[in-house]
């Protein structure tokens, strides 16, 4: 073994010395005991890990500096980069960790009330009075059925007004507070009548699908019920659950039409029960003469 009293000091007679200098110089103080078979390792597994520190390799990073670590040589410099390694593998292990956790609950299906088991749900809930003017009724643990006022205040109502006022951090707040869930998505299916014209924020995360449709019998209704029940499954199915709110002017009609043909398509129900399930969460509920014609020839495309 050669022996140095400081890592800078030169020893004319030592062969390593100039590496354990150079080392030093680039690794900070180094330890004084040491042999150049040592050193040619260190230098070896410590280049080689700050190399993957840099290319932010942090696996590679870490076996190598750890490997020159138990050379037991010193140099703080790589003794700090190893910590900062293992911080950032640790910190990679974690992010990865979410990655699969989102992952998973993005394959887990929501499950749905259906069938039998929802018409029993519906009708242990507590019946508004008709004779009540509810802007949002609950008609499944997630889904929502109602006015424009649960969405607007209408331009001429509030003094001053010349365009609608959205309100929908109150509809946001009034989801959760009956169902537990965020509200996801919003249709309106009045989106002819300026009365019920609104625009969502960019940044609000609620997506909106708009449906342009007279409440007459002589209404085709038929042609929109694809893509307005899928876009409510879809908003239904998101990870963790989301609330969905569907409304036109008044809630009565046209809204509740669309309401009844996802429950005949995803939940399950005839249109008799579908309708029985939505009159009970809003006792308003009443498509026109013509919308029910064409439900009940939906209804038999799923049966």
């Amino acid at each position: 073994m050669a022996a140095a009293s400081s890592p800078s000091e030169h020893l004319p007679d030592s062969p390593p010395d100039s590496l354990l200098r150079s080392l030093s110089a680039q690794y900070g103080p180094g330890a004084s005991q040491y042999d150049e078979a040592s050193l040619k390792s260190w230098k070896q597994y410590a280049e080689a890990g700050m190399q993957a520190m840099k290319g932010k390799n942090y696996q590679r990073a870490v076996e190598g500096l750890t490997e020159a670590t138990k050379l037991r040589l010193g140099f703080a410099k790589v003794e700090n980069t190893l910590r900062l390694a293992e911080k950032r593998l640790a910190e990679e292990a974690e992010a990865q960790e979410a990655l699969a956790e989102d992952a998973h609950q993005e394959e887990v299906e929501v499950e749905f009330l259906r069938g039998e088991e929802l018409i029993s749900w519906a009708l242990s809930q507590k019946a508004p009075s008709e004779k009540e003017r509810i802007a949002v009724s609950k008609i499944t643990p997630e889904l929502f059925l109602g006015s424009r006022y649960g969405i607007v205040e209408p331009a001429g109502k509030k003094e001053g007004a010349e365009t609608n006022t959205l309100v929908l951090e109150s509809l946001m707040e009034r989801i959760i507070m009956l169902s537990g869930f965020e509200l996801g998505g919003i249709v309106n299916v009045a989106a002819i009548d300026p009365r019920a014209h609104y625009v969502l924020p960019e940044d609000s995360g609620i997506a909106y699908h708009g449906i342009e449709i007279d409440d007459q019998p002589d209404a085709r209704l038929t042609p929109f019920l694809d893509a307005a029940t899928e876009f409510i499954h879809r908003e239904l199915s998101k990870p963790g659950g989301k609330g969905c709110f569907v409304h036109c002017m008044g809630g009565y009609s046209r809204s509740a039409s669309v309401v009844i043909a996802y429950l005949i398509r995803y939940r399950g129900l005839t249109y008799d029960d579908a309708f029985k399930v939505c009159k009970r969460g809003r006792p308003q509920t009443k498509p026109n003469e013509g919308f029910e014609k064409q439900l009940r020839e939906w209804e038999g495309k799923w049966r």
